[in-house]
């Protein structure tokens, strides 16, 4: 979990503040939808926070859930994020996408990890902890 609040802090922030995009809802800047405008809406966070955390969720629930049910946890909330956070002009879309992408890269990332070879890992194997 401290990984993925890493990566996700490392990376989406200064993203945040190198693009500096307004949201779609912002009615005070003349153009909102180019760069450099005033805002923090590129890329989507809360697209990137979605995939990543509830991933986290899956791997964490890896050998509790069906493998139908650990998809659908991985696929539904984000989903729903990314539809809500657009339709209510919160994100661009390519805000949106952006964020999926960045989301989708920083959850293969973690998922390639090898925990359990981690020198934790080893000590809770070695206590009778049968975790992902």
């Amino acid at each position: 979990m401290a990984a993925a609040l890493a990566l996700t802090y490392l990376t989406v922030g200064p993203l945040k503040l190198v693009f500096d995009r307004a949201a779609p809802h912002t009615f005070a800047i003349p153009h909102p939808e180019r760069f450099a405008s005033g805002g923090v809406s590129f890329p989507s966070g809360h697209a990137v926070n979605a995939i990543v955390w509830y991933g986290v969720l899956a791997l964490l629930l890896d050998d509790r859930l069906p493998d139908r049910w650990r998809t659908a946890v991985r696929v539904v909330p984000p989903a729903v994020v990314c539809v809500v956070t657009t339709y209510t002009g919160f994100h661009w879309l390519t805000d949106t996408v952006t964020g999926l992408l960045l989301g989708l890269a920083l959850d293969r990332l973690l998922r390639r990890v090898p925990w359990s070879k981690l020198p934790l890992g080893r000590r809770l194997r070695a206590a009778g902890w049968d975790g992902p």
